[in-house]
């Protein structure tokens, strides 16, 4: 980070199913040992699968407050209020986390995800959340508005920090890379060309045959 300083920080990528009160104190007592045992300063990336806010859903609907992620998320904001446009309830307190995108992004109607029943992208379901101590370093958050390689998509966050190498063995592995799905590589191109090409010459030989019959 700048000037020197050195901070540890866990990156986490979260998928989360949605749900409502079943489980709740077995969920929120693993949450409380998985962050006392981090010990971190976090930097979240999670597909939440539900809306936060009303600028995150296209249609003009006007949403349960008391839905219990909804709330649940709002807890976990700093600004509850600024970050989602809705209104909490005075027993809502600051959390320890920003939603990048809405902060950095206050007044934007950007999607990441599509409703079940249309092509369009209508509700920002993907948030990156940082950490209140970290959030002076972020440079910018926004939505990639390409999907390719996905049904929802992507958020990206730059920050203002030097990367630190590390001397790691590399691991050769059978699956291929992630980059496969938004550019071809260069002999799957050629041979897509070559089998074009053949295709055309197979179907003027079989024009020629049928002229000569």
């Amino acid at each position: 980070f700048p000037n020197n300083t050195q901070k540890e920080v866990a990156i986490i990528n979260v998928y989360a199913p949605f749900i409502e009160k079943k489980n709740l104190k077995d969920r929120d007592e693993y949450r409380k040992n998985f962050l006392e045992d981090l010990q971190k300063k976090c930097i979240e990336l999670r597909d939440l699968n539900f809306v936060h806010g009303e600028l995150d859903l296209a249609d003009n609907i006007q949403l349960n407050q008391d839905l219990y992620p909804r709330k649940w998320l709002s807890k976990m904001l700093e600004s509850p209020e600024f970050d989602s446009a809705l209104k909490p309830k005075k027993s809502l307190t600051a959390g320890f986390f920003i939603d990048a995108f809405r902060r950095k992004n206050p007044a934007a109607k950007k999607f990441t995800a599509k409703n079940d029943s249309k092509t369009e992208f209508t509700q920002r379901l993907d948030y990156i959340l940082v950490d209140v101590d970290l959030f002076d370093y972020v440079i910018e958050c926004d939505i990639i508005d390409d999907s390719r390689g996905s049904d929802h998509r992507p958020v990206f966050l730059k920050i203002n920090c030097k990367p630190i190498e590390l001397d790691l063995e590399e691991e050769t592995s059978s699956q291929p890379k992630i980059t496969a799905s938004f550019k071809p590589s260069t002999s799957y191109a050629k041979e897509s060309c070559n089998r074009k090409r053949k295709n055309e010459e197979e179907n003027k030989e079989s024009k020629k045959l049928k002229r000569k019959r």
